[in-house]
């Protein structure tokens, strides 16, 4: 049948994607145009063949997502190299997964809940669901995960299925050629067996421990947030930044009338009493919190106005604690904090003196543990409002708490004039105002106009209403992030534990050392090549000679890495969710009903000191059941011990699977029960990883760790940071904007192939790609036409043979 007159991909391209599926396209063992038959010198045929190996896994797109341009691009990239590969002949895998996206899910089943989406089905379960009707909207989904957990996860799953049918359509479109028959879940059962084999190393190495720390939380999301910029980001907001004084209510000091610097204290203190110390903050709402005033060495005299002499001889005291400084707001009732000395205070940065808020503050915790200040009092709540040590303002969100407080301080006088205005701030609480209002009248008014009422009545203080500064935003809801004080999981990337990878190293394509060119953290040892078993070494040290494995495209990418885990601080792996990975960690909650999370070697030593005749603290006789391992035990299955046994209800970061990626998906735990034949020992480790830049920190450089962690060796040889998609005029794609262009109708329009040879001539490593509108249309058009020659070269050929010049052309 002669070819149509006309190319049209859409009759073809579906038909065509039906057959490589038949015929395992993606398998190893697939045989499709790997042999090309060659004829040598003497006439006698010969096969180019190669027993070489290419690998790439794909990175797992979210459960929940859409095909989108930036999708379509790096899958286009990673499909191309991969058939280059087949045409080379080399034995190829490339791995499709999907993930199960625990916080993004989440809020997908949480809007699909409180829009009525699953209202018959609940209503079908019984009469103990009927408070969820009586709720409000908004906070139904919450009430069912928080009360009926295994409903909500069945919700979850019914979807799942749906959700993963349409990976495999969106693949079908793009025309990406992976092994179908490996596809992989991240909660799979062979998923959950490499996390839980994970953890349990870990926690038997001494990495994993739990603690109460200043972290990332998100009161949109309810859960802990990592450090990393794909958790968290910073935006510029506009916020009041107000400056108020703390009153001095109390001095002491420690010397005796004898000594030679009594007078001269005693008549400090004395000055020091009453004065007024100004501060500037965007966070007057936790004032409640405070626990100290820092105050950097070189702005002393001026805040005191002490003469040199006086000057000296108080900071000598303040640093060697002999004399206290002691300063309060009363009008608000805060209690008496001390007065510290830190050279970590920016002197050029408002007055010289910090407010203290260690709960709340990353440098404000840093300044109040290095002083041995461990009291850590909380003025925001984990629902984003003020907590009961905030008195009176307790229950207000933040926004709202703000306001208030910037209201109270300045009608008690706690706020300084601004230059040039004489009036009285004392007396302005009994200034005559027919605007003025009470305090709950003002807390009924939206947050503009409380600002708009403040900004009128009280122009002459010293607040800016409008200061921009940068905050900490959740990725996921774009709400502010709140840091607090929580009880959360983490990996030590700074402790040593005795290197015990399974991975024959000897064997392996990377058995090379390092340049030596990165230093540890400390600077004193320079990174080697990979430990030897039982060589002493850290996470950190592992990323980093992994790093040095790695070829980076960008190089830059390299550095990078590098800077990054010179100054990484400890990963939080615990997530307040219920979808996603559980802790094979369990309580008895009889015997440990503070669920303390012991370490391994706490286990092993309560095993030898039961053992030897320990006696633990019950009556002063042994008892057997008190030690540890019947207190807490860390294992996949619940323990068949003798107790009230409850698993931890804290999941793991989603990335906390996704760094095992490449161990999950070729199969690492059967190579380390040492089973012939596996993916892993063939395939480990891949040729390239490809990504847009914004997962780098989250989870290329941790799959680098955890892959050097595991075996030894980096996960992958090379990286390719890949451009982002941008519209016409140079802006990132996104919904609100509305300049998002649709994959599927660009690839109706013009064909998969024109728009993957369209997008991969504009890849330039580190270089974003223009694609939309016009740009777009231009570069898909070239080769959809590109196409269109390639059909009618096709059709003059069939013309050809059909009279047979062909042959006779090929006889010549």
């Amino acid at each position: 049948m002669p070819l149509p007159s006309a190319y049209n991909p859409k009759s073809y391209e579906s038909e065509i994607y039906q057959e490589w599926l038949a015929n395992k396209v993606g398998s190893p063992q697939a045989k499709i145009a790997r042999k090309v038959e060659l004829k040598n010198t003497d006439g006698d045929a010969r096969v180019s063949s190669t027993s070489e190996t290419y690998s790439i896994v794909v990175p797992p797109p979210n459960l929940t997502g859409d095909l989108h341009m930036g999708h379509a691009f790096e899958h286009y990239l990673m499909d191309t190299l991969v058939r280059i590969a087949r045409q080379q002949g080399k034995s190829t895998l490339y791995y499709p997964g999907v993930d199960h996206a625990g916080i993004q899910l989440e809020g997908v089943i949480t809007k699909l809940i409180n829009k009525g989406d699953f209202d018959e089905e609940i209503k079908n379960l019984g009469v103990k669901y009927s408070k969820f009707f009586e709720l409000p909207v908004a906070d139904r989904a919450n009430f069912l995960k928080q009360n009926f957990p295994e409903t909500w996860l069945k919700f979850a799953w019914s979807k799942v299925d749906v959700w993963r049918g349409n990976q495999l359509k969106q693949a079908e479109k793009l025309g990406d050629t992976p092994d179908f028959d490996r596809l992989l879940f991240t909660l799979d059962p062979r998923a959950i067996d490499m996390v839980n084999y994970a953890f349990i190393k870990y926690w038997q190495d001494g990495l994993i421990h739990k603690g109460s720390y200043l972290i990332n939380w998100s009161v949109a999301l309810q859960t802990a947030l990592s450090d990393v910029p794909e958790d968290i980001s910073h935006e510029e907001r506009k916020d009041p930044f107000v400056t108020f004084e703390y009153e001095v209510t109390s001095t002491t000091n420690q010397f005796q009338e004898h000594e030679s610097n009594y007078l001269n204290l005693n008549r400090i203190d004395t000055s020091l009493v009453g004065k007024r110390i100004q501060v500037g903050t965007v966070r007057p709402e936790t004032i409640h919190g405070d626990v100290a005033i820092a105050i950097h060495p070189a702005k002393v005299k001026d805040i005191f106005n002490l003469s040199e002499a006086d000057t000296h001889l108080l900071i000598r005291e303040l640093e060697k604690e002999t004399i206290s400084i002691y300063v309060k707001i009363k009008s608000l009732g805060s209690q008496d904090i001390p007065i510290i000395l830190d050279e970590a205070v920016d002197p050029n940065f408002g007055t010289g003196a910090l407010k203290i808020t260690p709960a709340h503050d990353q440098t404000d915790y840093d300044i109040a543990n290095k002083h041995g200040i461990h009291n850590l009092p909380q003025a925001v709540g984990r629902d984003g409002k003020l907590t009961e040590i905030c008195g009176e303002f307790a229950g207000l969100t933040v926004e709202q708490g703000r306001m208030a407080v910037i209201k109270r301080l300045i009608e008690d006088g706690y706020v300084p004039t601004k230059y040039g205005f004489e009036e009285n701030r004392e007396s302005v609480q009994n200034k005559p105002s027919v605007e003025k209002l009470s305090d709950p009248a003002f807390r009924e008014l939206s947050l503009e106009k409380q600002k708009e009422y403040l900004q009128k009545n009280y122009p002459q203080y010293q607040v800016d209403w409008n200061y921009v500064h940068n905050v900490v935003i959740c990725e996921r809801s774009k709400t502010v992030v709140e840091p607090l004080i929580s009880e959360e999981f983490f990996i030590d990337y700074y402790k040593e534990f005795a290197f015990n990878s399974k991975f024959k190293i000897q064997n392996s394509k990377l058995n090379k050392k390092t340049s030596n060119k990165f230093t540890e953290n400390s600077g004193n040892q320079e990174v080697s090549s990979t430990p030897k078993i039982g060589d002493k070494t850290t996470l950190q040290k592992l990323a980093l000679i992994g790093i040095e494995q790695t070829n980076f495209y960008p190089e830059e990418y390299k550095e990078r890495a590098v800077n990054y885990f010179e100054t990484i601080k400890n990963w939080c792996i615990s997530r307040d969710l219920i979808w996603g990975h559980k802790m094979p960690v369990w309580y008895n909650l009889d015997l440990n009903p503070e669920r303390i999370f012991y370490s391994f070697n706490q286990v092993l030593q309560s095993q030898n000191s039961t053992l030897e005749g320990w006696q633990p603290e019950v009556g002063g006789v042994a008892s057997v059941s008190q030690t540890i391992e019947n207190k807490f035990k860390v294992q996949v299955e619940k323990p068949a011990e003798p107790g009230n046994w409850v698993q931890e209800t804290k999941i793991l970061d989603t990335w906390f699977s996704s760094t095992l990626w490449p161990l999950t998906t070729l199969n690492f735990l059967d190579y380390s029960n040492n089973k012939a034949g596996t993916d892993f020992e063939k395939f480990y480790p891949t040729q390239t990883m490809t990504t847009a830049k914004e997962i780098f920190y989250a989870w290329i450089v941790r799959m680098i760790m955890t892959g050097m962690y595991f075996t030894g060796q980096t996960p992958f040889e090379n990286y390719l940071a890949h451009a982002w998609v941008l519209d016409d005029k140079g802006k990132k794609m996104s919904k609100s904007l509305g300049n998002v262009i649709d994959v599927a109708d660009q690839i109706d329009k013009f064909s998969s192939d024109a728009v993957r040879l369209g997008m991969l001539e504009k890849s330039i490593p580190g270089r974003n790609i223009r694609f939309g509108g016009k740009l777009g249309d231009s570069a898909s058009e070239k080769y959809r036409n590109f196409g269109n020659k390639l059909w009618n070269v096709a059709r003059f050929l069939e013309g050809k043979e059909e009279v047979g010049e062909i042959g006779s052309d090929l006889e010549k």
